[in-house]
C-alpha cells in the first residue's frame, strides 16, 4: 500500500450524507486535495423526513448556510426534542428535550431540587421545568433569547426537513467549491432467492491502474 500523499478524495453517493461530507471537505481541504463526488441521477434520493439533533445548527453555520433560506427550501420546521413512545413499556412516553431543567440554585443543580420536591410529594414532572419541553408540548417556538439572564436563553433546537430537498440544497451549496460530480451507472440483478440487488459501476480514475489495479493515494468515502 502506498504511503505517499493523497492525490484525490472520491465520495460515492450524493444523498444527504454524501453532500455533507463533500461540503465539509470542500470547506477545509479543497485547496490542497481535489474532491470528486460520484452519484447517479437515475437512483434518486430518498425523500424522507430527516430528523436531526442540535449539532446540525453548528454544521450549517460552519458551511455558511442561512437558516431562513435553508428552512424555506427544504420545507423544514424547528425541532425542540425527540419523543419516544413505548420504549420502556407499552404506554410509556419519554420526551428528550434539547435543553436543561433550570439554573443552579445555591450551588446545587436544578434536578436535585426537583428530586427533593418529589420526596415531599410534589407530582410536577421534570419536563415542566424545561423551556423546550413546555414550548414543544404547546406547539410553540421562539429563538433562544439573546439576554443570557433570561430563562428562554439556555436551550437548543434542531430541524425536521425533507431529506431529498436537503440533498439538492447541498448540491447548490457545494458548487461554490467547484465540486465535480459524475453520473454513476447501475444495474439490477436478482439472486437465487429472488432478492433484487443493485450493482454500481463507477468511473475508473486514472489512479486505478497498474497490474493489480490497486488504489494508489486515493481515499474513497462511501456515502450511499
Amino acid at each position: 500500500m502506498s504511503t505517499g500523499p493523497l492525490e484525490k478524495i472520491v465520495i460515492v453517493g450524493g444523498g444527504t450524507a454524501g453532500w455533507i461530507t463533500a461540503a465539509v471537505l470542500v470547506r477545509f481541504v479543497r485547496a490542497r486535495i481535489p474532491i470528486e463526488l460520484i452519484e447517479s441521477e437515475d437512483i434518486g434520493i430518498v425523500g424522507v423526513g430527516e430528523a436531526t439533533v442540535p449539532v446540525i445548527r453548528a454544521l450549517n453555520g460552519l458551511l455558511g448556510i442561512d437558516e431562513r433560506d435553508f428552512l424555506a427550501r427544504t420545507q423544514g420546521s424547528y425541532k425542540l426534542g425527540v419523543e419516544f413512545r413505548d420504549w420502556a413499556r407499552p404506554g410509556n412516553v419519554h420526551f428528550h428535550f434539547f435543553g436543561d431543567f433550570g439554573d443552579v440554585i445555591d450551588g446545587i443543580s436544578a434536578h436535585h431540587h426537583w428530586l427533593k420536591l418529589r420526596q415531599l410529594g410534589d407530582p410536577t414532572p421534570l419536563g415542566a421545568y424545561s423551556f423546550p419541553y413546555v414550548a414543544g408540548k404547546l406547539g410553540r417556538f421562539a429563538p433562544p433569547a439573546a439576554d443570557r439572564r433570561s430563562p428562554a436563553a439556555d436551550y437548543n433546537y434542531a430541524y425536521q426537513f425533507d431529506a431529498g430537498l436537503y440533498a439538492r440544497y447541498g448540491r447548490a451549496a457545494t458548487r461554490v467549491g467547484r465540486l465535480h460530480r459524475e453520473p454513476c451507472a447501475h444495474r439490477r440483478q436478482a439472486d437465487r432467492r429472488g432478492f433484487v440487488h443493485r450493482r454500481f459501476g463507477v468511473p475508473r480514475p486514472s489512479h486505478w491502474t497498474g497490474a493489480a489495479s490497486r488504489l494508489r493515494r486515493l481515499v474513497v468515502v462511501a456515502a450511499l
